[in-house]
């Protein structure tokens, strides 16, 4: 367990009446990058959301971002969609790719296991989240909280 902030995550659009919640800004200090920080966050984060009763999962980004897009391809998102001309970027008109996770997709479509088995992770790994004003810190080994109204950004340890 790393006991400094690596990163930061931004959890948006949450939505508990239709267990729906949007994954934004997501980023990594750069000595940690290259290192799967961002996966075994991505994994912590899902597993937290899913277990706590959430049903989807989103991510939007720039259509031309490919980096992005196979980050989270590799931990399971699926493309369900280009919004085109969703945004107007620089003057110029930009599409969004819209990713998408679901909980039947974690769950029996096996990609929490492997995503598990890409971070070389055991078999079972339990999440801590300590609430702290208006942040989530998420580490391997803290309580699950219940999704609620208000959305905190998440740091990443």
């Amino acid at each position: 367990v790393l006991q400094k902030q690596i990163g930061m995550v931004s959890l948006v659009d949450n939505s508990p009446s239709n267990l729906s919640i949007r994954i934004d800004n997501l980023w990594i200090t750069p000595p940690f990058q290259g290192l799967k920080r961002s996966h075994a966050s991505m994994y912590l984060i899902l597993n937290w959301l899913f277990k706590s009763g959430y049903r989807r999962v989103t991510v939007e980004l720039d259509e031309r971002h490919i980096i992005g897009r196979k980050f989270f391809t590799r931990c399971g998102f699926e493309l369900e969609a280009i919004l085109r001309k969703h945004r107007i970027v620089g003057k110029r008109n930009s599409n969004t790719a819209l990713l998408v996770m679901l909980n039947s997709d974690w769950q029996q479509e096996g990609r929490e296991k492997r995503l598990r088995q890409y971070l070389q992770l055991p078999d079972t790994v339990t999440v801590k989240v300590a609430e702290m004003d208006v942040t989530t810190q998420m580490t391997l080994d803290s309580n699950t909280t219940k999704p609620s109204s208000k959305t905190p950004s998440t740091t990443i340890q």
